[in-house]
């Protein structure tokens, strides 16, 4: 079973679909001082991580429900 976004997500995601010049996502950026981990070193910490991210770990059932129903999250294997 999944679990809906929100009405105001699902109404994001149609806007976006209905308009390529509606961007409505945001997005973010930090930065750190200090070492630079390696690519390996970074995926070994994100593996070790995930499942403490159960967001990551899921997609959208669709982009889009045409008003019938809102889109979900489902799990990936």
């Amino acid at each position: 079973m999944s679990e809906s976004l929100s009405p105001l997500d699902a109404t994001f995601l149609e806007l976006e679909d209905a308009d390529r010049s509606a961007h409505m996502h945001i997005g973010g950026i930090l930065v750190f001082d200090g070492p630079v981990p390696g690519l390996d070193g970074l995926r070994a910490r994100l593996a070790e991580r995930l499942a403490a991210l159960p967001r990551y770990r899921q997609r959208l059932t669709s982009r889009t429900a045409r008003g019938l129903r809102r889109p979900g999250w489902e799990d990936v294997s």
